[in-house]
């Protein structure tokens, strides 16, 4: 009986061996789901950095609030693609997908004046 319980105890320690080493690839190794981080209002510049990037279609990107917010961004031609909601705290971030081949001009709404424009490229 005792041989049976040692047993039992040696599965169940492998199993949960299994398991954390499984979870703590998952958390070190994953990848992120975006193509490339754009900051907005970058070293408190009313600008995208970088201005202009290149992805491939399918991919994301990840823009991110630095600093002099309100920021979001508005994509030309398609108010699909746009995050209007205003993103108010450093840091605060979102995604926006591109599912096709195309260049693509986006905007802050409240600094497009103060020339807060930037481009997607998708390949």
């Amino acid at each position: 009986m005792q041989n049976i319980l040692n047993r039992l105890d040696s599965v169940v320690v492998l199993r949960l061996m299994k398991f954390f080493f499984a979870l703590l690839s998952t958390l070190f190794l994953a990848t992120p789901a975006w193509a490339v981080d754009v900051q907005m209002g970058y070293d408190g510049n009313l600008v995208f950095e970088p201005a202009e990037v290149t992805i491939a279609a399918g991919e994301s990107v990840h823009f991110v609030n630095n600093m002099l917010p309100p920021h979001n961004v508005v994509v030309e031609d398609h108010p699909e693609l746009s995050h209007e909601g205003l993103a108010m705290l450093p840091g605060e971030d979102f995604e926006v997908a591109f599912p096709e081949a195309g260049d693509y001009t986006y905007w802050c709404a409240p600094h497009k004046g103060a020339g807060m424009i930037g481009t997607v490229h998708v390949n």
